[in-house]
């Protein structure tokens, strides 16, 4: 017997194994260039083109294994599993404490084999190429080159061949990103690839005494490179036309969502002296940002009509996509300009305090961010970054202490005349009614959006005072920025209020008249560096194309010093008396309701019913017990079930067909249910070889009585067809006679003959019979 090493020699110098070998790790290197942007580097795609190589090889060995047909399927199942753990650690599937050859690298190269996908799908691009995620192009490529091979080596005809090739192609494009970037070449080479090999293997079925010569096959090649050059420019022309392509990235709704976070606009008057907790605080220490810089800790873009919050959802010519997402290599920003470099570092105060430890404090549109310090694996993992607004969520918080280094791209200062048109809000448009009104009088006679916003926000400024609840000679100030709280602030005499209100009365102004903007809070260090919670602000920023025009504390929000005027003292009376609120007339539910119940029920209440009662009064080790032991059976009846209903359509539609292909569809019946009992029949016998194979008498005169219709020069009527399926039914009766019951759901369960792989090409090898359906087969 020869060795293992013998046979894996022998199969590779197959001249259509070779051909095989070679045009799936082509075909599959250039699918998996789909990946190509997702990764910050080669080493990702070249760990992909590996596992294509890996995954061929390793089909080719276990294919030469002196084990039955099943055993060989699980030695490439257990082949891929052994093969993956042994690369992935080194690819960087595992942790920062873990060797390459650990337990706790195994496990780590698990959990990525399973829920990387996700990871990958919902990290910013580029990621890392020597991250975890980089095991997922290795895996691929393993897993679709031992699949490919498999096929092409098993099944003569192209289509589930191809179809494997196609498959991962468009695999690796939904997990890529938006970028066609070389798709076209790709696609080109992936078609002509394709077609040179489908007209590769089509040679193999048809028997010719004259190879192809190198004249042909130069022809060919030829030709193929002349469809390509015609092909390529309406490629292109289509591709720069349709914009980016459509990927799963985009389709996918991160995990992370900050609604459970308090807002930070909402706890504003603990930066002020009033609140005691903040204001003398150091939050945050900065190095690196130029001069007068502001630091933004938290970036608000949407109204729900009691606080502005950073919902992250898609807006309106809002640059960017919403949705917090997984940091990788790099951010795209949002603004143009050179990036700069800085650092932050956050006090105790900043990491205490409730309303600011999940957010990262940063400055202006984001470009990367990475940390410093032990935590730095720990807090890139956690770390979640809103593309459009460029906050930055981190799981869990962060600590006093840690620092984070970024870049960012700075916008300027300067303060434009007009806007470019720029339409659509950011709230919905009944949240911002309030405010309507005010704007149409204050806004002054101008035309322009911008105009009239900058002019109502002034005649705000110019008219309001500012009051943090501060104790004194001055009326009380309430905190909140609700609908109701902005409506109070416009209609007074005297607006009074501090950054909370100002900033969210200008942000639904702007709204209202059509631009996009959203309120910021954060503040400008010192010149130290330094930045206290005394100077911590909030203004607002409108969205132009590709930029974010900035409308600052010093433009929309009255000087810290102008307090508003006392109340008059005849004002004050009854205002210390209770507002009693009116009575709810809303009837809360009850047991002891007549509308609760219903007669005809059997005094059972309307939303229940007596079966669905029953189903809730059963023990609950009842319930498991009888789904673990009728579920199985069930499952398998309705499966059985549906194949009998395909296998019933596949022989409606052979019946329907011109008489003689019906007659001989009737073999084809015979010869699926011979396939289903476990006999693989072999290439190239005829029926009536067939049917002595079989042992069956009454086979081998329906196979002579079929030749007869299909060879002879009279033509099949209907009644012959009729008598001849009558027949094959018969037939199909007399391979089941003597089977017990259970045999007999698995032989009409049997997804044998429903499959294109069981007629094989290994000649009287195919002839033995499976252990399950013992078929008698005389030689």
């Amino acid at each position: 017997m020869k060795s293992a090493l013998d046979r894996l020699a022998m199969g590779l110098a197959e001249r259509e194994a070779t051909v095989d070998a070679v045009m799936t790790v082509l075909l599959l290197c250039c699918a998996l260039g789909g990946f190509v942007g997702t990764f910050d580097g080669p080493l990702a795609l070249l760990a992909g083109g590996a596992g294509v190589l890996i995954g061929v090889s390793l089909d080719t060995l276990c294919r030469s294994l002196p084990v039955p047909r099943w055993m060989r399927i699980a030695s490439r199942a257990l082949g891929v599993v052994l093969v993956y753990l042994a690369v992935a650690p080194f690819l960087g599937a595992r942790g920062a404490d873990d060797g390459p050859l650990s337990p706790g690298a195994w496990t780590r190269a698990v959990q990525v084999a399973f829920g990387g996908w996700h990871d990958l799908l919902t990290t910013l691009p580029p990621v890392a190429q020597d991250g975890p995620m980089a095991a997922l192009p290795w895996l691929m490529g393993l897993v679709s080159g031992l699949l490919t091979f498999a096929a092409a080596r098993t099944w003569l005809r192209s289509g589930p061949v191809l179809g494997l090739v196609g498959t991962t192609a468009a695999l690796a494009a939904l997990l890529g990103t938006s970028s066609s970037s070389g798709a076209v070449l790709r696609g080109l080479i992936l078609i002509l690839g394709a077609a040179l090999w489908a007209g590769i293997r089509a040679s193999r079925l048809v028997a010719s005494n004259r190879p192809v010569g190198a004249a042909q096959f130069a022809a060919g090649a030829a030709l193929l490179m002349v469809t390509g050059m015609l092909a390529a420019p309406a490629a292109q022309a289509m591709t720069s036309s349709g914009g980016p392509r459509e990927t799963l990235r985009e389709r996918m709704v991160p995990p992370v969502t900050d609604h459970a976070k308090a807002s930070v606009l909402a706890g504003f008057r603990r930066f002020r002296p009033v609140g005691e907790a903040l204001a003398d605080k150091a939050l945050v220490q900065v190095s690196g940002l130029p001069k007068d810089a502001p630091v933004r800790f938290a970036v608000l873009d949407c109204f729900t009509g009691t606080v502005w919050d950073a919902c992250g959802l898609p807006g309106v010519a809002r640059p960017g996509a919403g949705a917090f997402w997984k940091v990788g290599t790099a951010i795209p920003a949002q603004i143009g300009g050179p990036s700069t470099e800085y650092r932050i570092r956050v006090e105790d105060a900043y990491a205490q305090d409730p309303y600011l430890r999940d957010w990262i404090p940063s400055a202006g549109s984001l470009t990367s961010l990475d940390y410093a310090g032990d935590r730095r694996e720990a807090l890139s993992e956690a770390s979640r970054v809103n593309v459009s607004t460029g906050a930055v969520l981190v799981s869990g918080g962060i600590r006093g202490g840690e620092e984070t280094v970024q870049s960012a791209r700075l916008p300027g200062n300067a303060m434009p005349d007009t806007l470019p048109a720029t339409k659509g809000a950011l709230t919905d448009a009944s949240r911002f009614q309030a405010v309507s009104s005010y704007v149409a009088r204050w806004g002054g006679p101008s035309s322009d959006p911008w105009q009239r916003l900058r002019s109502a926000a002034q005649h705000l400024r110019s008219t309001g005072a500012y009051s943090d609840g501060d104790t004194g000679a001055e009326r009380p100030v309430l905190p909140g920025h609700g609908v109701g709280r902005i409506e109070a602030l416009l209609s007074a005499t005297e607006p009074a209020g501090d950054d909370e209100q100002y900033a969210s009365a200008v942000a639904l102004m702007a709204n209202s008249l059509g631009l996009p903007a959203r309120v910021v809070v954060g503040g400008v260090p010192d010149s130290s560096g330094v930045l206290r919670g005394r100077e911590v602000r909030a203004w607002i920023e409108v969205a132009v194309e590709d930029a974010w025009v900035q409308l600052g504390p010093d433009q929309i929000v009255p000087p810290r010093d102008k307090k508003p005027k006392p109340i008059p003292e005849e004002d004050v009376q009854g205002a210390s008396a209770a507002v009693v609120p009116p009575p709810n007339t809303a009837r809360r539910p009850s047991s002891e309701d007549p509308f609760a119940s219903d007669a005809s029920l059997g005094g059972h209440d309307r939303r229940s019913t007596p079966v669905s009662e029953w189903w809730i009064d059963v023990p609950l080790w009842a319930r498991v017990t009888g789904a673990i032991i009728l579920g199985p059976p069930l499952l398998w009846l309705a499966f059985v079930g549906a194949v009998m209903a395909v296998k019933g359509g596949r022989r409606s539609a052979r019946q329907k067909r011109a008489p003689t292909a019906a007659v001989c569809a009737g073999w084809d019946e015979v010869v699926d249910r011979l396939v289903d009992r476990g006999m693989s029949p072999p290439l190239g016998v005829s029926r009536r070889e067939l049917a002595r194979l079989t042992g069956e008498p009454s086979l081998l005169g329906l196979a002579a009585r079929i030749d007869a219709m299909h060879y002879g020069p009279h033509p099949v009527g209907e009644e012959e067809v009729s008598a001849v399926w009558r027949e094959v039914m018969e037939q199909h009766r007399l391979l089941a006679v003597g089977l017990p019951w259970w045999r007999r759901l698995l032989l009409a369960g049997s997804l044998r003959s429903l499959l294109p792989g069981w007629r094989t090409r290994e000649g009287a090898e195919g002839l033995r019979p499976s252990s399950v359906y013992s078929l008698r087969i005389q030689g």
